[in-house]
């Protein structure tokens, strides 16, 4: 778990945050496994679910067993139901079968399907998303795929033009991509991608050199951009760092903080504990923090919301009056 404290990584451990919120509403659902053992979450669903209108700006945190659950549909469907809403959340880590991850709703434990937390009236939230990398290599255009499937980058075959971006990577980045092949994805087909704006980051799942194309971990389309990125740790602090400080800077202290951020960070990826949380406290000050490791993290990029990997994902929450 994480707090304004530290991080907690290799023990039991419960974070707590009250807060008091007079002008807004709250609630909790639990969304079981149907018949198929799987929780599924459709418009319908959410709709009957959390009583919100489509134009009701609000918050949901979604937590959820990842064993027992569409996320991505889920996310999907919050999407088109709750468009005025700020979504994030995270998937339960600690259990490594089905039945041995806990997701509370309201004072019931359970060991599969999903949360929703949803808030409104009174409270705001933005929400960063930290992937962690750095872009190396220039941006390319997908000219040719099909789902995951990329078949051309600026219209000449998609394996050449990714070996001869690869080969033209410095020492120390090369070496970071072997270890971790990863690209970005600018998904909403934008004229110019800035330094600034976020990618969002999937591994690189294997190349056919026969029809001279390779997959990431996403379905892509001609006129998305995709650009090469590494995984390091110095990378990870700056990216978080940077991105909670351009936010600081144009908006007032936080009131509360949730904090999701993956098991694949912390100690073992820094070699120093409580990395992720000192970078939150220098960058917000004191301020409250409740979180914990996920297994997969929740937020958006570019009005659409995605399940993402080894990202810090902060959900700054203010509102007008807090006791």
């Amino acid at each position: 778990v994480l707090s304004e404290d530290g991080e907690i990584e290799d023990g039991a451990g419960a974070v707590v945050s009250a807060l008091v919120i007079p002008e807004a509403s709250l609630g909790v659902v639990h969304v079981p496994p149907d018949d198929d053992g799987v929780a599924a979450i459709d418009v319908d669903t959410v709709r009957a679910k959390v009583p919100l209108g489509p134009d009701v700006p609000g918050v949901v945190l979604l937590f959820a067993d990842p064993f027992s659950a569409r996320v991505e549909p889920a996310l999907a469907a919050l999407d088109v139901a709750l468009p005025a809403c700020t979504i994030a959340g995270g998937l339960a880590s600690g259990g490594r079968t089905r039945g041995t991850c806990t997701v509370y709703a309201g004072q019931q434990a359970h060991h599969d399907g999903v949360a929703l937390v949803w808030m409104a009236g009174g409270v705001e939230a933005d929400v960063i998303v930290s992937q962690g990398c750095r872009p190396v290599g220039p941006p390319l255009e997908i000219t040719e795929a099909e789902g995951p499937v990329v078949r051309a980058l600026d219209a000449a075959p998609a394996l050449g033009v990714l070996q001869e971006t690869i080969g033209a990577l410095d020492g120390p980045s090369l070496r970071a991509f072997r270890r971790a092949p990863l690209v970005g994805i600018d998904p909403v087909k934008s004229e110019r991608v800035s330094s600034e704006d976020p990618w969002l980051v999937r591994q690189l799942l294997g190349v056919d050199p026969g029809q001279e194309a390779f997959a990431v971990g996403t379905a892509v389309g001609e006129g998305d951009r995709l650009r090469l990125h590494v995984r390091d740790p110095l990378a990870s602090v700056e990216d978080l760092g940077e991105a909670l400080g351009r936010w600081r800077r144009s908006h007032p202290k936080p009131d509360a903080v949730v904090m999701m951020t993956c098991l694949g960070r912390g100690q073992a990826f820094y070699g120093r504990p409580d990395v992720d949380t000192r970078v939150v406290r220098e960058q917000l000050g004191d301020v409250a923090v409740a979180g914990f490791f996920a297994n997969g993290e929740i937020g958006p990029i570019r009005q659409r919301t995605w399940l993402h990997g080894h990202t810090a994902v902060v959900v700054l929450l203010r509102a007008a009056a807090w006791n």
